[in-house]
């Protein structure tokens, strides 16, 4: 399986406080994956070639729009690639939830549309631009003009969830005390709960867990024969007690074992496993 996984970082100043990095995706053959939960707002630009998601209510995959959003998650997500595909990849922090209409996304639970977020899609000359080394430039730059527009400002009222979110993002130790973040920014962990819910669409436990998870895979996959060293001072260094810890949490969000879960990710990537379930 051939899979290119080009890292590409922000080029304006706000969309570096916004944006972890950009990814140029190109996938030659057919392939069903499955995503896995990474603590970050996925989005996506297509240029060749498209992708088709299972729609758990009708149980059928639904072809995706040229370009859109996947709802941040607890949850994995089949999707199924039936020819090359050549795509922009966007990993926003989470706290982009925070800026312009972008929240409305809370509403949705499978992958949406720019234009059904922002009532106004993404310029149509970005696709005139062939998916090629010497255009990248060209299109990150009219990707960050249009994200620039969209995500006017952040909710003023809501800054000190940024940096909450930043807090759950850099600890060293995680998954990160509620009770130790209420008290740091002067809150109620009630009032801390419900608004973190409310304006990311899951619980700060629940958010710090995967953010855990996703390190300690990125760590564990970054080793050399990754599969066979599932080391405790890996498991460790991220917060987890053992590797039974390590391993009931990769059941639980990743749906595999950790074996299993090294064996199938995607090569280049961490948040992407092949699955084995038939195309429909």
């Amino acid at each position: 399986m051939e899979a290119l996984n080009w890292k590409i970082y922000p080029r304006s100043s706000f969309m570096k406080s916004i944006v972890d990095h950009y990814q140029w995706v190109q996938i030659t053959e057919p392939v069903m994956l499955k995503t896995l939960p990474n603590g970050r707002l996925d989005a996506w630009i297509n240029f060749v070639g498209s992708f088709y998601f299972l729609d758990e209510r009708s149980s059928r995959f639904v072809q995706a729009p040229p370009n859109g959003f996947f709802p941040l998650s607890d949850k994995s997500m089949l999707v199924s690639i039936p020819e090359k595909i050549v795509c922009l990849n966007i990993k926003f922090f989470p706290h982009a939830l925070l800026y312009g209409d972008i929240n409305n996304l809370l509403t949705y639970k499978q992958p949406v549309s720019f234009q059904r977020i922002f009532d106004t899609d993404i310029k149509g000359s970005i696709y005139d631009l062939a998916p090629e080394k010497e255009n990248i430039d060209a299109i990150i730059g009219i990707t960050e003009e249009y994200f620039t527009l969209q995500l006017s400002g952040a909710d003023k009222e809501k800054t000190w969830l940024q940096h909450i979110l930043e807090k759950i993002e850099t600890a060293e130790t995680n998954p990160v005390s509620i009770k130790w973040l209420a008290k740091e920014f002067h809150l109620t962990e009630k009032t801390l709960e419900r608004t973190f819910t409310k304006q990311v669409g899951l619980t700060p436990k629940l958010f710090s867990k995967i953010v855990q998870f996703h390190k300690a895979v990125k760590a564990i996959k970054n080793t050399r024969n990754a599969a066979s060293k599932l080391q405790l001072n890996q498991s460790l260094a991220n917060g987890y007690h053992d590797q039974s810890h390590f391993g009931k949490d990769s059941k639980k969000i990743a749906g595999l074992t950790p074996k299993l879960l090294f064996r199938k990710l995607l090569p280049g990537f961490h948040d992407l496993i092949i699955s084995e379930t038939a195309p429909r």
